[in-house]
């Protein structure tokens, strides 16, 4: 299958999947930064959030995080696209280390 099938395939299913979440849980087709909410619930094997999704849906979500991309809402195109902004920000960040001069 060539890529761009295969992320329209993962793109689609992840969509469908978050925003039926947000629907049920939001009464809202696309709640408000819902996607960094399960974004962060399937890095962080939240056992509540896999159990809202189907195990494809939750399989799909983690190739998208393993290809460094997750879903995230366009105000531009007024749609979920595809971007690997939220995963840059997750990923990115790390508190555990000290931040050299920084103020305390």
């Amino acid at each position: 299958m060539p890529i761009e099938y295969e992320m329209k395939y993962l793109y689609d299913v992840a969509v469908d999947a978050i925003s039926k979440y947000s629907e049920d849980h939001t009464a809202a087709y696309w709640f408000i930064n819902i996607e960094d909410h399960v974004l962060r619930g399937i890095l962080q094997n939240d056992q509540y959030m896999l159990s809202c999704f189907k195990p494809y849906q939750i399989t799909v979500m983690k190739e998208l995080i393993h290809r460094n991309m997750w879903i995230k809402w366009s105000e531009k195109e007024e749609r979920p696209v595809l971007s690997s902004d939220p995963i840059y920000k997750i990923r990115g960040f790390d508190d555990s280390k000290p931040i050299p001069s920084g103020a305390d």
